[in-house]
Protein backbone atom coordinates (compact mmCIF):
# COMPACT_ATOMS: atom_id res chain seq x y z
CA UNK A 1 0.00 0.00 0.00
CA UNK A 2 3.10 2.18 0.71
CA UNK A 3 4.59 1.61 -2.81
CA UNK A 4 0.87 2.50 -4.23
CA UNK A 5 0.23 5.88 -2.45
CA UNK A 6 4.23 7.05 -3.03
CA UNK A 7 3.33 6.02 -6.97
CA UNK A 8 0.04 8.13 -6.85
CA UNK A 9 1.55 11.18 -5.42
CA UNK A 10 4.25 11.05 -7.49
CA UNK A 11 1.77 11.00 -10.92
CA UNK A 12 0.15 13.90 -9.05
CA UNK A 13 3.42 16.27 -8.56
CA UNK A 14 4.96 15.04 -12.23
CA UNK A 15 1.03 15.81 -13.34
CA UNK A 16 1.37 19.38 -11.65
CA UNK A 17 4.49 20.17 -12.47
CA UNK A 18 3.81 19.40 -15.87
CA UNK A 19 0.53 22.32 -15.68
CA UNK A 20 2.73 24.63 -14.22
CA UNK A 21 6.15 24.51 -16.46
CA UNK A 22 6.12 25.24 -19.51
CA UNK A 23 8.70 26.07 -22.30
CA UNK A 24 8.63 30.50 -23.12
CA UNK A 25 9.59 31.20 -26.67
CA UNK A 26 11.79 33.98 -27.07
CA UNK A 27 11.31 36.25 -30.49
CA UNK A 28 13.96 34.09 -32.15
CA UNK A 29 12.41 30.79 -31.76
CA UNK A 30 9.63 31.24 -35.05
CA UNK A 31 12.85 31.43 -36.64
CA UNK A 32 13.94 28.37 -35.47
CA UNK A 33 14.34 27.14 -39.26
CA UNK A 34 17.10 29.22 -39.70
CA UNK A 35 19.23 27.86 -37.42
CA UNK A 36 21.44 24.76 -38.62
CA UNK A 37 22.34 23.59 -35.41
CA UNK A 38 20.34 23.73 -32.38
CA UNK A 39 20.74 22.34 -28.81
CA UNK A 40 18.76 22.31 -25.01
CA UNK A 41 21.03 22.40 -21.77
CA UNK A 42 19.81 21.79 -18.69
CA UNK A 43 21.64 22.67 -14.83
CA UNK A 44 20.73 20.69 -11.88
CA UNK A 45 21.41 20.44 -8.53
CA UNK A 46 20.76 16.89 -7.48
CA UNK A 47 21.54 17.46 -3.92
CA UNK A 48 23.90 15.27 -2.46
CA UNK A 49 23.10 12.79 -0.31
CA UNK A 50 25.84 13.30 2.39
CA UNK A 51 23.56 16.58 2.58
CA UNK A 52 20.80 15.33 3.53
CA UNK A 53 22.25 13.17 6.23
CA UNK A 54 24.24 15.86 7.74
CA UNK A 55 21.48 18.60 7.72
CA UNK A 56 18.58 16.35 8.13
CA UNK A 57 16.53 18.86 10.32
CA UNK A 58 16.68 21.18 7.18
CA UNK A 59 14.50 17.94 5.82
CA UNK A 60 12.33 17.32 8.86
CA UNK A 61 8.69 17.94 6.94
CA UNK A 62 9.84 15.54 4.12
CA UNK A 63 8.93 11.87 4.06
CA UNK A 64 11.50 9.46 5.43
CA UNK A 65 11.41 7.88 1.94
CA UNK A 66 11.30 10.47 -0.19
CA UNK A 67 15.07 11.40 0.98
CA UNK A 68 16.51 7.91 0.71
CA UNK A 69 19.34 7.89 -1.92
CA UNK A 70 17.46 5.16 -4.17
CA UNK A 71 14.14 7.06 -4.27
CA UNK A 72 15.79 10.16 -5.34
CA UNK A 73 17.75 8.79 -7.90
CA UNK A 74 14.71 7.11 -9.45
CA UNK A 75 13.37 10.29 -10.04
CA UNK A 76 15.96 12.27 -10.91
CA UNK A 77 17.41 10.05 -13.51
CA UNK A 78 14.22 9.83 -15.71
CA UNK A 79 13.19 13.38 -15.41
CA UNK A 80 16.76 14.13 -16.79
CA UNK A 81 16.61 11.98 -19.36
CA UNK A 82 12.98 12.98 -20.70
CA UNK A 83 14.00 16.45 -21.05
CA UNK A 84 16.10 14.91 -24.08
CA UNK A 85 18.96 18.10 -22.79
CA UNK A 86 22.19 17.72 -25.38
CA UNK A 87 24.37 18.97 -22.47
CA UNK A 88 23.19 18.08 -18.96
CA UNK A 89 25.61 20.34 -15.79
CA UNK A 90 25.03 18.69 -12.33
CA UNK A 91 25.95 20.15 -9.01
CA UNK A 92 26.45 17.96 -5.20
CA UNK A 93 26.77 14.73 -7.51
CA UNK A 94 28.29 11.84 -5.16
CA UNK A 95 31.55 10.43 -6.66
CA UNK A 96 29.82 6.93 -6.18
CA UNK A 97 26.86 8.01 -7.84
CA UNK A 98 28.13 9.52 -10.88
CA UNK A 99 29.92 6.00 -11.07
CA UNK A 100 26.31 4.71 -11.43
CA UNK A 101 25.10 7.37 -13.23
CA UNK A 102 27.83 6.98 -16.01
CA UNK A 103 26.86 3.11 -17.67
CA UNK A 104 23.44 5.13 -18.01
CA UNK A 105 24.43 7.83 -19.63
CA UNK A 106 26.75 5.59 -21.77
CA UNK A 107 24.26 3.66 -23.00
CA UNK A 108 22.43 6.90 -23.91
CA UNK A 109 25.20 8.20 -26.35
CA UNK A 110 26.93 10.94 -23.90
CA UNK A 111 30.17 11.16 -22.87
CA UNK A 112 30.77 13.34 -19.45
CA UNK A 113 33.85 15.03 -16.98
CA UNK A 114 33.42 14.97 -13.59
CA UNK A 115 35.21 17.21 -11.13
CA UNK A 116 34.82 16.24 -7.03
CA UNK A 117 35.28 19.05 -4.47
CA UNK A 118 38.67 19.48 -2.56
CA UNK A 119 38.68 18.03 0.66
CA UNK A 120 37.04 16.05 2.00
CA UNK A 121 33.98 16.36 0.09
CA UNK A 122 32.70 12.98 -1.28
CA UNK A 123 30.44 15.30 -4.57
CA UNK A 124 30.93 17.38 -7.22
CA UNK A 125 30.15 19.14 -10.69
CA UNK A 126 29.80 16.66 -13.71
CA UNK A 127 29.18 18.07 -17.33
CA UNK A 128 27.26 15.57 -19.73
CA UNK A 129 27.06 15.88 -23.63
CA UNK A 130 25.69 14.04 -26.45
CA UNK A 131 28.81 12.41 -28.80
CA UNK A 132 26.61 12.60 -31.29
CA UNK A 133 26.55 16.31 -31.10
CA UNK A 134 29.72 17.77 -29.48
CA UNK A 135 33.26 16.83 -29.35
CA UNK A 136 35.68 17.62 -26.48
CA UNK A 137 38.21 20.06 -27.54
CA UNK A 138 39.40 21.01 -23.90
CA UNK A 139 38.70 20.61 -20.09
CA UNK A 140 39.46 22.96 -17.05
CA UNK A 141 38.64 21.67 -13.61
CA UNK A 142 39.23 25.27 -11.58
CA UNK A 143 39.74 24.41 -7.60
CA UNK A 144 38.77 27.68 -5.46
CA UNK A 145 40.86 26.74 -2.56
CA UNK A 146 44.22 28.68 -2.54
CA UNK A 147 47.20 28.44 0.15
CA UNK A 148 48.52 31.80 -1.45
CA UNK A 149 45.23 33.82 -0.96
CA UNK A 150 43.96 33.49 2.64
CA UNK A 151 40.37 34.19 1.60
CA UNK A 152 40.53 31.50 -0.87
CA UNK A 153 39.89 28.73 1.79
CA UNK A 154 37.00 26.93 0.91
CA UNK A 155 36.33 23.59 -1.56
CA UNK A 156 34.18 24.54 -3.92
CA UNK A 157 35.36 23.41 -7.63
CA UNK A 158 34.22 24.58 -11.28
CA UNK A 159 34.42 22.69 -14.61
CA UNK A 160 34.81 23.78 -18.02
CA UNK A 161 34.12 21.67 -21.23
CA UNK A 162 34.93 23.30 -24.27
CA UNK A 163 33.04 21.59 -26.96
CA UNK A 164 32.95 21.50 -30.83
CA UNK A 165 29.63 21.05 -32.14
CA UNK A 166 29.73 18.10 -35.23
CA UNK A 167 28.41 20.18 -38.31
CA UNK A 168 30.47 21.43 -40.84
CA UNK A 169 28.96 25.18 -40.64
CA UNK A 170 30.31 25.38 -37.12
CA UNK A 171 34.12 23.91 -37.58
CA UNK A 172 35.34 27.67 -36.41
CA UNK A 173 33.24 27.62 -33.24
CA UNK A 174 34.06 26.34 -29.84
CA UNK A 175 31.32 26.48 -27.05
CA UNK A 176 32.25 27.16 -24.28
CA UNK A 177 30.58 25.18 -21.22
CA UNK A 178 30.55 25.96 -17.47
CA UNK A 179 29.16 25.60 -14.55
CA UNK A 180 30.16 25.88 -10.37
CA UNK A 181 29.05 24.75 -7.15
CA UNK A 182 29.81 28.36 -4.93
CA UNK A 183 30.24 28.66 -1.41
CA UNK A 184 26.50 28.44 0.14
CA UNK A 185 27.59 30.55 3.30
CA UNK A 186 25.19 33.86 2.96
CA UNK A 187 28.04 35.59 5.08
CA UNK A 188 30.67 34.66 3.54
CA UNK A 189 29.70 37.10 -0.42
CA UNK A 190 33.63 37.96 -0.28
CA UNK A 191 34.71 34.23 -0.74
CA UNK A 192 31.64 33.96 -3.25
CA UNK A 193 32.88 37.22 -5.46
CA UNK A 194 36.58 35.60 -5.33
CA UNK A 195 35.90 32.53 -6.23
CA UNK A 196 33.76 33.68 -9.30
CA UNK A 197 36.92 36.03 -10.79
CA UNK A 198 38.94 33.12 -10.56
CA UNK A 199 36.54 31.27 -12.97
CA UNK A 200 35.79 34.47 -15.39
CA UNK A 201 39.78 34.59 -15.53
CA UNK A 202 39.92 30.75 -16.49
CA UNK A 203 36.85 31.74 -19.06
CA UNK A 204 38.34 34.43 -20.54
CA UNK A 205 42.16 32.38 -20.74
CA UNK A 206 39.86 29.49 -22.65
CA UNK A 207 37.11 31.41 -24.35
CA UNK A 208 39.03 34.65 -25.88
CA UNK A 209 39.95 34.22 -29.79
CA UNK A 210 41.47 37.78 -30.34
CA UNK A 211 41.96 41.37 -28.91
CA UNK A 212 41.40 44.03 -31.69
CA UNK A 213 41.10 48.47 -31.11
CA UNK A 214 37.47 47.93 -30.23
CA UNK A 215 37.02 45.16 -27.93
CA UNK A 216 37.95 41.34 -26.88
CA UNK A 217 36.03 38.69 -29.01
CA UNK A 218 35.15 35.11 -27.15
CA UNK A 219 33.76 31.78 -28.41
CA UNK A 220 30.43 31.54 -27.01
CA UNK A 221 30.36 31.06 -23.76
CA UNK A 222 26.88 28.94 -21.70
CA UNK A 223 27.55 29.32 -17.68
CA UNK A 224 25.51 27.95 -15.14
CA UNK A 225 25.12 25.81 -11.31
CA UNK A 226 24.16 26.73 -8.29
CA UNK A 227 25.78 30.49 -7.79
CA UNK A 228 23.89 30.71 -4.15
CA UNK A 229 23.31 33.93 -5.35
CA UNK A 230 20.28 35.75 -5.70
CA UNK A 231 18.35 37.98 -8.45
CA UNK A 232 18.85 40.90 -6.38
CA UNK A 233 22.29 41.11 -5.13
CA UNK A 234 25.37 42.67 -5.96
CA UNK A 235 27.15 39.24 -7.10
CA UNK A 236 24.45 38.75 -9.15
CA UNK A 237 24.42 42.22 -11.01
CA UNK A 238 28.66 41.77 -11.39
CA UNK A 239 27.98 39.04 -13.27
CA UNK A 240 25.33 40.67 -15.87
CA UNK A 241 27.01 44.31 -16.01
CA UNK A 242 30.71 43.61 -15.42
CA UNK A 243 31.27 45.44 -12.52
CA UNK A 244 30.92 45.71 -8.93
CA UNK A 245 31.82 47.95 -6.26
CA UNK A 246 32.31 46.68 -2.56
CA UNK A 247 33.51 49.82 -0.89
CA UNK A 248 31.20 50.11 2.69
CA UNK A 249 29.48 46.96 1.89
CA UNK A 250 29.03 43.76 4.49
CA UNK A 251 30.25 40.71 2.99
CA UNK A 252 26.52 39.02 4.20
CA UNK A 253 24.85 41.74 1.88
CA UNK A 254 26.77 40.69 -1.56
CA UNK A 255 24.74 37.13 -2.54
CA UNK A 256 21.01 38.53 -1.85
CA UNK A 257 20.93 35.54 0.33
CA UNK A 258 17.74 36.51 3.63
CA UNK A 259 20.35 34.90 6.35
CA UNK A 260 23.24 37.11 5.32
CA UNK A 261 21.72 40.38 5.30
CA UNK A 262 23.51 42.89 7.02
CA UNK A 263 25.68 39.94 8.61
CA UNK A 264 29.47 39.26 8.19
CA UNK A 265 31.94 41.78 7.89
CA UNK A 266 32.79 45.36 6.17
CA UNK A 267 34.96 44.20 3.11
CA UNK A 268 38.30 45.16 2.93
CA UNK A 269 39.20 45.03 -0.68
CA UNK A 270 43.32 44.34 -0.53
CA UNK A 271 41.99 40.66 1.06
CA UNK A 272 39.88 40.38 -2.38
CA UNK A 273 43.19 40.59 -4.60
CA UNK A 274 44.40 37.81 -6.62
CA UNK A 275 47.54 38.86 -8.19
CA UNK A 276 49.21 36.48 -5.95
CA UNK A 277 46.94 33.66 -8.51
CA UNK A 278 48.20 35.89 -11.50
CA UNK A 279 44.83 37.45 -11.63
CA UNK A 280 44.03 41.30 -12.02
CA UNK A 281 41.35 43.44 -11.17
CA UNK A 282 39.54 42.56 -14.45
CA UNK A 283 38.64 39.45 -13.67
CA UNK A 284 41.87 37.76 -16.05
CA UNK A 285 45.22 36.81 -15.83
CA UNK A 286 47.64 39.89 -15.50
CA UNK A 287 49.61 38.45 -19.07
CA UNK A 288 46.55 39.27 -21.08
CA UNK A 289 46.25 42.51 -19.50
CA UNK A 290 49.49 43.66 -19.99
CA UNK A 291 49.53 42.39 -23.44
CA UNK A 292 46.66 44.72 -24.18
CA UNK A 293 48.14 47.54 -22.44
CA UNK A 294 51.19 47.68 -23.68
CA UNK A 295 51.41 49.90 -26.92
CA UNK A 296 54.79 47.77 -27.56
CA UNK A 297 53.75 44.48 -27.36
CA UNK A 298 52.47 44.08 -31.06
CA UNK A 299 52.97 45.97 -34.34
CA UNK A 300 49.07 46.07 -33.94
CA UNK A 301 49.14 48.00 -30.84
CA UNK A 302 52.15 50.24 -32.14
CA UNK A 303 50.01 51.32 -35.38
CA UNK A 304 46.96 52.18 -33.57
CA UNK A 305 48.87 54.51 -31.00
CA UNK A 306 50.19 56.06 -34.50
CA UNK A 307 46.29 56.24 -35.96
CA UNK A 308 44.80 57.91 -32.76
CA UNK A 309 47.15 60.47 -33.56
CA UNK A 310 46.39 60.65 -37.34
CA UNK A 311 42.91 60.54 -36.06
CA UNK A 312 43.08 63.60 -33.94
CA UNK A 313 44.53 65.74 -36.89
CA UNK A 314 42.12 64.85 -38.98
CA UNK A 315 39.21 65.23 -36.72
CA UNK A 316 40.56 69.40 -36.03
CA UNK A 317 40.77 70.03 -39.72
CA UNK A 318 37.90 68.24 -40.57
CA UNK A 319 36.41 69.50 -44.33
CA UNK A 320 34.61 66.90 -46.79
CA UNK A 321 36.21 68.97 -49.33
CA UNK A 322 39.59 68.65 -47.51
CA UNK A 323 39.33 64.44 -47.62
CA UNK A 324 41.44 62.46 -50.18
CA UNK A 325 39.50 59.12 -50.42
CA UNK A 326 43.54 57.53 -50.93
CA UNK A 327 43.95 59.45 -46.73
CA UNK A 328 40.94 56.87 -45.81
CA UNK A 329 42.67 53.34 -44.53
CA UNK A 330 41.35 50.81 -42.34
CA UNK A 331 44.17 51.86 -39.58
CA UNK A 332 42.94 55.16 -39.67
CA UNK A 333 39.55 53.97 -40.27
CA UNK A 334 39.84 52.20 -36.94
CA UNK A 335 41.02 55.28 -35.03
CA UNK A 336 38.14 57.36 -36.26
CA UNK A 337 35.87 54.53 -35.20
CA UNK A 338 37.07 55.18 -31.59
CA UNK A 339 36.59 58.78 -31.45
CA UNK A 340 32.82 58.01 -31.97
CA UNK A 341 32.36 61.13 -34.38
CA UNK A 342 29.66 59.89 -37.06
CA UNK A 343 30.15 62.46 -39.69
CA UNK A 344 32.80 60.72 -41.37
CA UNK A 345 29.75 58.56 -42.03
CA UNK A 346 28.31 60.85 -44.33
CA UNK A 347 31.49 62.37 -45.58
CA UNK A 348 32.59 58.73 -46.72
CA UNK A 349 28.91 58.34 -48.49
CA UNK A 350 29.46 61.83 -49.91
CA UNK A 351 32.55 60.88 -51.37
CA UNK A 352 30.98 57.41 -52.76
CA UNK A 353 33.36 55.31 -50.86
CA UNK A 354 29.68 52.87 -49.29
CA UNK A 355 31.93 50.32 -48.13
CA UNK A 356 34.20 52.08 -45.71
CA UNK A 357 30.99 53.94 -44.85
CA UNK A 358 29.40 51.03 -43.46
CA UNK A 359 32.49 49.13 -41.75
CA UNK A 360 32.55 52.58 -39.87
CA UNK A 361 29.15 53.16 -38.54
CA UNK A 362 29.63 49.32 -37.64
CA UNK A 363 32.66 50.13 -35.28
CA UNK A 364 30.33 53.14 -34.28
CA UNK A 365 27.52 50.78 -33.14
CA UNK A 366 30.41 48.45 -31.67
CA UNK A 367 31.60 51.22 -29.24
CA UNK A 368 27.70 51.93 -28.28
CA UNK A 369 27.18 48.74 -27.66
CA UNK A 370 30.55 47.72 -25.67
CA UNK A 371 30.74 50.87 -23.27
CA UNK A 372 34.87 51.47 -22.03
CA UNK A 373 35.46 49.57 -18.57
CA UNK A 374 38.91 49.55 -16.50
CA UNK A 375 40.74 46.41 -18.13
CA UNK A 376 38.64 45.94 -21.23
CA UNK A 377 40.54 46.31 -24.24
CA UNK A 378 38.66 49.68 -25.53
CA UNK A 379 39.22 51.38 -22.37
CA UNK A 380 41.27 54.50 -22.46
CA UNK A 381 41.86 54.13 -18.66
CA UNK A 382 43.34 50.91 -17.17
CA UNK A 383 42.49 49.13 -14.16
CA UNK A 384 44.82 50.66 -11.67
CA UNK A 385 44.61 54.07 -13.40
CA UNK A 386 43.63 55.73 -10.30
CA UNK A 387 39.91 56.24 -11.29
CA UNK A 388 39.10 53.42 -8.75
CA UNK A 389 41.61 52.32 -5.82
CA UNK A 390 42.45 48.44 -6.26
CA UNK A 391 40.59 46.38 -4.26
CA UNK A 392 37.37 48.20 -4.44
CA UNK A 393 36.34 48.04 -8.10
CA UNK A 394 35.88 44.67 -9.90
CA UNK A 395 35.43 43.85 -13.26
CA UNK A 396 35.05 41.19 -16.19
CA UNK A 397 34.40 41.66 -19.97
CA UNK A 398 32.38 38.43 -20.51
CA UNK A 399 29.13 40.21 -21.44
CA UNK A 400 26.76 37.29 -19.87
CA UNK A 401 23.12 37.79 -20.29
CA UNK A 402 20.88 35.67 -17.98
CA UNK A 403 18.60 33.30 -19.74
CA UNK A 404 15.99 34.30 -16.75
CA UNK A 405 14.73 37.79 -17.00
CA UNK A 406 13.93 38.29 -13.19
CA UNK A 407 14.22 42.37 -13.78
CA UNK A 408 11.04 42.20 -15.90
CA UNK A 409 8.88 40.21 -13.08
CA UNK A 410 7.71 41.68 -9.58
CA UNK A 411 8.41 40.19 -6.35
CA UNK A 412 8.27 37.45 -5.16
CA UNK A 413 10.53 35.96 -7.84
CA UNK A 414 10.14 32.70 -9.34
CA UNK A 415 12.04 30.10 -7.49
CA UNK A 416 14.87 27.51 -7.93
CA UNK A 417 15.40 25.80 -4.41
CA UNK A 418 13.37 25.22 -1.42
CA UNK A 419 15.03 23.88 1.94
CA UNK A 420 13.13 23.96 4.79
CA UNK A 421 10.64 26.56 4.43
CA UNK A 422 13.03 28.80 2.82
CA UNK A 423 12.87 29.72 -0.55
CA UNK A 424 15.90 30.39 -3.17
CA UNK A 425 16.55 31.60 -6.53
CA UNK A 426 19.95 30.58 -6.81
CA UNK A 427 20.47 28.62 -9.78
CA UNK A 428 21.20 30.38 -13.01
CA UNK A 429 21.98 30.34 -16.71
CA UNK A 430 24.01 32.89 -18.38
CA UNK A 431 25.17 33.38 -21.79
CA UNK A 432 27.37 35.23 -23.94
CA UNK A 433 26.52 37.78 -26.53
CA UNK A 434 28.51 40.15 -28.89
CA UNK A 435 27.59 43.60 -27.95
CA UNK A 436 25.91 44.35 -24.46
CA UNK A 437 25.19 48.02 -23.03
CA UNK A 438 23.25 47.80 -19.70
CA UNK A 439 20.00 46.77 -20.85
CA UNK A 440 20.44 46.34 -24.43
CA UNK A 441 23.06 43.83 -26.20
CA UNK A 442 23.30 42.44 -29.66
CA UNK A 443 23.36 37.95 -29.62
CA UNK A 444 26.41 36.77 -31.76
CA UNK A 445 26.41 32.92 -32.69
CA UNK A 446 24.48 32.00 -29.32
CA UNK A 447 21.06 32.99 -30.14
CA UNK A 448 18.54 31.97 -26.94
CA UNK A 449 15.43 30.60 -28.75
CA UNK A 450 13.53 29.08 -25.56
CA UNK A 451 13.66 28.28 -21.87
CA UNK A 452 12.08 26.16 -19.61
CA UNK A 453 9.57 28.26 -17.21
CA UNK A 454 10.48 27.85 -12.94
CA UNK A 455 7.74 27.59 -9.96
CA UNK A 456 6.48 29.64 -7.13
CA UNK A 457 7.03 29.10 -3.58
CA UNK A 458 3.33 28.70 -3.38
CA UNK A 459 3.86 26.15 -6.48
CA UNK A 460 6.56 24.17 -3.84
CA UNK A 461 4.46 24.31 -0.96
CA UNK A 462 1.33 22.58 -3.04
CA UNK A 463 3.86 19.88 -4.26
CA UNK A 464 4.35 19.29 -0.94
CA UNK A 465 7.98 20.99 -0.35
CA UNK A 466 11.42 19.40 -1.76
CA UNK A 467 12.01 16.44 -2.29
CA UNK A 468 8.80 14.61 -2.39
CA UNK A 469 7.25 11.83 -4.10
CA UNK A 470 7.82 12.79 -7.71
CA UNK A 471 11.42 15.29 -7.35
CA UNK A 472 14.38 14.21 -5.82
CA UNK A 473 16.23 17.26 -4.99
CA UNK A 474 15.54 20.14 -3.24
CA UNK A 475 16.34 21.87 -6.29
CA UNK A 476 14.39 22.35 -9.59
CA UNK A 477 16.37 21.80 -12.60
CA UNK A 478 16.51 24.77 -15.21
CA UNK A 479 16.41 24.15 -19.06
CA UNK A 480 17.18 26.96 -21.92
CA UNK A 481 17.44 25.80 -25.80
CA UNK A 482 19.83 27.72 -27.75
CA UNK A 483 20.46 27.78 -31.59
CA UNK A 484 23.95 29.24 -33.10
CA UNK A 485 24.17 31.05 -36.35
CA UNK A 486 27.32 31.61 -38.40
CA UNK A 487 27.80 35.31 -37.55
CA UNK A 488 31.90 35.02 -36.64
Amino acid sequence: MAGQSARSAEELILKKMASIRRWKKTKLYKAQSKWDFQFTIMTYNILSQNAVDKHRYLYRNCHPTFLQEDYRVSMILPEILKSKSDIICLQEVEQNLFNRMKQVFDSKGFDFLFKARTGSYSDGCAILWRKKKFDLVQEKAVEFRSSSVPILDRDNIGLIAVLKPNHPKFTHLLLHVATTHLLFNPRRGDIKLCQLRWFFAELERLSLKKVTDVKRHYHPIVLCGDFNIEPDSPLYEFIESGSIDVLNIMSGDLSGQSDGKNKGKLINGQNLLLHKLGIGDASRFEEQETKSKNPTTTPKASTSSKSSSEAKDARENFSPASLDTKSINHSLLAAIGSSNDSRWISTLLAMGNHQLAAELDSRLQANRMSPARPGSADSSKSSDSGAKESGQHFYHDLKFVPVYKYKRLPKPYPISSMTGKDFNTVDHIFYSVSRKQDNLYREGSLRLLSFYSLISSKDAVELGGLPNAGLGSDHICLMAHFGLCNRR
